[in-house]
């Protein structure tokens, strides 16, 4: 899949669930003086994202860090390089956290206060069908990625649900792409007041 390109005037990005870091490294790889910090939860992950890192020859504008994504939006002060990115992106993690709340406040207001200076935010998640909405076939994915979480205990948003959590939180939709699986979308999110 080709991701839609992020602003080209990011120059300090953050991918939060970062994996091996490939997005991350076609990304820096792709915008001369950009600099990238890749955040995961899981040691074996951040190992990779570091040898791949190191492959690509960007040891010195990529850093990862293992971290979980909770600890970053309720204390960003420790993570100061997170906190001072300018593009954030996320993909199919924030589900297991919208509809939550970190030190009171609903999960996607935290998590754009912990980043003052994103410009934008780019998220692609999974969603769930509007009840009562269900299409005469729905396909095995979809089916599978529902029972998945529904015994796991993470409840899906549907798509309009996903928008109001980000309008609530004060994320301007600056562009929303259906791609990949049935139900899944990216969306370009701009600070308060962006594109408007």
């Amino acid at each position: 899949m080709n991701w839609p390109a992020p602003p080209r005037t990011s120059a300090h990005a953050a991918d939060i669930g970062c994996g091996a870091a490939t997005r991350l490294i076609h990304l820096v790889e792709s915008r001369p003086g950009t600099t990238g910090i890749g955040v995961d939860v899981n040691a074996e992950a951040c190992q990779l994202a570091r040898q791949n890192v190191k492959r690509a020859g960007l040891d010195d504008r990529i850093t990862i860090v293992q971290a979980d994504m909770l600890d970053v939006v309720s204390d960003p002060a420790a993570y100061p390089q997170v906190a001072e990115a300018d593009l954030v992106t996320s993909y199919f993690i924030l589900h297991h956290f919208v509809g939550g709340e970190v030190g009171g406040r609903p999960f996607l207001t935290a998590f754009r206060e912990a980043f003052p200076a994103a410009r934008h935010v780019v998220v692609a998640d999974g969603f769930t069908e509007e009840p009562g909405e269900r299409a005469p076939v729905t396909p095995l994915f979809t089916l599978a990625y529902e029972l998945f979480h529904d015994v796991m205990g993470i409840g899906l948003q549907t798509h309009a649900a996903q928008r109001r959590h980000f309008a609530d939180a004060g994320f301007t939709i600056l562009r929303e792409i259906e791609f990949g699986h049935p139900l899944e979308w990216l969306f370009v999110l701009g600070s308060p007041g962006e594109g408007k």
